[in-house]
């Protein structure tokens, strides 16, 4: 997202929603928003817009479903990823969106997961 407008006037969830707007290049896309537009906020813009960005890309190839279903098993490292995955629901939805967040949510364990520690001294109180 540009988030910069600076000749303007716009407010921070004007140019959020410009931003989004530009997003909206597949019929896809176009639907997830349809169906998920309500519901962003400043905070949830950035995740949104990423997750349109996703569905551009998958739908580009023509056969969106399938295109989900390899990113979905894509994501899946261990068995333990399986079983988060059935946790968010993504066996038992037809909802694109809610596959795609899922395999969102399942990167951004991975990525904690596999991010080095800190050495936290005692004084540390994080």
């Amino acid at each position: 997202m540009t988030g910069n407008h600076p000749e303007t006037d716009l407010s921070e969830s004007d140019v959020l929603e410009l931003d989004i707007l530009a997003l909206l290049q597949t019929a896809e896309a176009n639907e997830a928003f349809d169906t998920y537009g309500p519901l962003i906020t400043t905070r949830t813009a950035p995740q949104f817009a990423d997750l349109l960005r996703m569905i551009n890309a998958l739908a580009a190839g023509g056969d969106f479903e399938s295109a989900i279903d390899a990113e979905v098993f894509a994501a899946v490292r261990s068995p333990v990823d399986i079983s988060r995955l059935e946790k968010f629901g993504v066996f038992d939805t037809s909802d694109p969106v809610l596959k795609l967040t899922a395999v969102q949510t399942l990167r951004t364990i991975h990525d904690a997961e596999t991010e080095p520690v800190e050495a936290q001294s005692p004084g540390d109180v994080r």
